[in-house]
C-alpha cells in the first residue's frame, strides 16, 4: 500500500458511483478500510469492457467513527462492518475531507448511511482485475496482472 496525502488524493479521484464493497473496521488496531470497485475509470474508457478498477482506502489512527442518516430499514447503523456479498453494495454518492485540527473523512452512501471520522495516514491500494464469464453464467475474476484469482468482494485479499 502506498501512503498518501489525504487532501490531495481525493483532489485528485472522484469516487462518485463507485460501488462498496466492503468495509472493514479493526477497532484494537485503529484501522477503517473502503474497498470499492471505482465507477470512473470504467466510465472514462480506461478500462476494457470485462475489467475491474479495485481501491482500497486504509486509514489509519482512526477515532470517532460515526454512522449517520442510515434509512434503510435492514441496515443496523451501530455495526461499521460490511460486505457486498450480503446481497446490498451501495454506491459512493460523496466525499469530504476536512483538516482544520485533525483529518477527518466523510463518505456517503445515499440510504445506506454516511460514516464520518478522524484518522491520522492513509494508504492506498489499487488493483485491476479481469472478468470472465463461466458457463453457468457466474463471474469470476482475477488479478490483469499476474493472473490470480481475485474476491470480488475482497480482492485485495
Amino acid at each position: 500500500m502506498k501512503h498518501v496525502d489525504p487532501s490531495l488524493y481525493f483532489e485528485k479521484q472522484d469516487f462518485f458511483e463507485s460501488m462498496l464493497l466492503r468495509i472493514h473496521y479493526d477497532r484494537q488496531a485503529g484501522t477503517l478500510e473502503f474497498i470499492l470497485d471505482d465507477a470512473q475509470s470504467r466510465q472514462s474508457g480506461m478500462l476494457a469492457a470485462n475489467e475491474r478498477h479495485f481501491v482500497r482506502l486504509h486509514f489509519k489512527g482512526v477515532q470517532n467513527i460515526q454512522r449517520e442518516n442510515t434509512l434503510l430499514k435492514f441496515v443496523d447503523p451501530k455495526v461499521i462492518d460490511y460486505s457486498g456479498n450480503q446481497g446490498h453494495c451501495p454506491s459512493v454518492e460523496s466525499v469530504k475531507i476536512s483538516a482544520d485540527t485533525a483529518p477527518v473523512f466523510r463518505i456517503g452512501f445515499g440510504t445506506f448511511g454516511t460514516f464520518a471520522f478522524g484518522f491520522a495516514d492513509l494508504y492506498v491500494q489499487e488493483k485491476r482485475g479481469r472478468a470472465v464469464r463461466k458457463n453457468g453464467g457466474e463471474w469470476c475474476y482475477s488479478d490483469a496482472e499476474t493472473g490470480a484469482e481475485l474476491e470480488f468482494f475482497n480482492p485485495f485479499n
